[in-house]
């Protein structure tokens, strides 16, 4: 995977879910951001490090929001 950021990136919706989350989870959310992360991956790291399930999904939608 490349690690360019991701060009369909909505940031004005995630900006809002990242900001406070504290070094960590900030960290995975970049990361996935960046590419470096499949969704898979992604959605295994953070649940581990606690982004519930409805965030994670915003998170996801924000990233690709036409789902490619």
């Amino acid at each position: 995977m490349d690690t360019e950021e991701r060009p369909n990136t909505n940031y004005e919706r995630l900006d809002p879910l990242r900001r406070g989350r504290g070094p960590i989870p900030e960290h995975v959310i970049d990361e996935f951001v960046a590419g470096r992360l499949t969704r898979r991956e992604f959605l295994s790291r953070a649940t581990a490090v606690g982004i519930g399930l409805p965030v994670v999904s915003a998170i996801t939608r924000a990233v690709d929001p036409a789902g490619s």
